[in-house]
């Protein structure tokens, strides 16, 4: 400020006068403008959501025996709203599930997905079979479209001809055929020897027919308990029946990975059918007539009559 003439006089200044026009900006501004310009704000500095990212990448490569119940994983992160994980064949572009939905005609595949666990999208396929080797994808409908290819191996059941091969043995140590009444208790012993003890698997493999019984079937009456022998170095594992029902009926087959295996076929008879067989069919020891040397009376006079006949001629 300087005084001329006695008047006082504002020197001009461009930084004085463009804070101003600023200041009468904010002030006078709409506060709907202001709202919409600080909430946009807020939302770039505090809401910045991390990309979607599959989470299983570890096992790219799943093995397993025709019969077995397979599970291939998929877990994503960060899945948006409105975002659909689906799971694609990739040999006949088959889709097989979308979202929480299976679409397969073949009931043995279906999604495994819950509200425990929303992250995991996972694809069950039951009894798998050898036709179901190839490609698995787990595709999320995202910009770009993401997906994570699995490669499913599936072996015969059959036994090979080769025996070195084979990393181990199963034996079941019941006979080859059990014959069990109906509603009665029964169980089946296998034991494994592996080739080598370091890093043992225990997970037995149990077959009936060509479908696996899973431990944590909700058929309370049948258990499986496996253990493992560190003196001996083998793998004891029991199927147990509380009670046995027609549906039993068939092959029982005890496996592992690279072990051969070994069976044994039930049988389920009625209660009574054990004695009835023996009522039937007696055995010789105990119900069969003893010879005593003594012909009977009808015996011998049909062989005299046989006789006078031969001499009448």
């Amino acid at each position: 400020m300087s005084g001329i003439n006695g008047e006082t006089q504002v020197l001009y200044s461009f930084t004085f006068e463009f804070s101003l026009v600023c200041i009468l900006c904010i002030m006078f501004a709409p506060i709907d403008v202001l709202g919409a310009a600080l909430k946009q704000d807020a939302n770039q500095t505090t809401s910045s959501p991390s990309s979607v990212f599959f989470a299983d990448n570890s096992r790219r490569n799943i093995e397993a025996i025709e019969g077995q119940t397979v599970v291939i994983p998929c877990t994503v992160r960060n899945l948006d709203r409105g975002k659909v994980v689906s799971w694609i064949r990739t040999k006949d572009i088959l889709i097989l599930t979308s979202g929480p939905h299976t679409f397969a005609s073949d009931f043995r595949f279906e999604v495994i997905h819950s509200e425990k666990n929303v992250e995991f999208w996972g694809l069950r396929i039951r009894g798998v079979k050898e036709d179901d080797a190839g490609q698995y994808e787990c595709q999320v409908n995202s910009e770009p479209k993401m997906s994570l290819a699995y490669q499913l191996t599936v072996s015969a059941l059959g036994e090979a001809e080769d025996s070195s091969k084979w990393l181990g043995f199963a034996k079941v140590q019941e006979p080859k055929e059990a014959y069990v009444q109906h509603a009665s208790a029964f169980s089946i012993s296998c034991e494994i020897f592996p080739m080598f003890t370091r890093n043992v698997n225990m997970d037995v493999w149990w077959l009936h027919d060509d479908t696996q019984i899973l431990s944590d079937t909700k058929e309370s009456r049948i258990s499986i308990k496996t253990s493992f022998n560190k003196e001996n170095n083998i793998i004891h594992s029991i199927l147990s029946f509380d009670y046995v029902t027609w549906q039993d009926f068939g092959l029982y087959t005890c496996l592992q990975p690279s072990v051969r295996k070994d069976s044994l076929k039930l049988v389920i008879v009625e209660a009574e059918s054990s004695e009835a067989m023996q009522r039937d069919f007696p055995s010789p020891s105990s119900s069969s007539p003893k010879f005593s040397g003594i012909l009977p009376f009808n015996v011998v006079y049909l062989l005299l009559v046989n006789m006078y006949l031969r001499l009448a001629d």
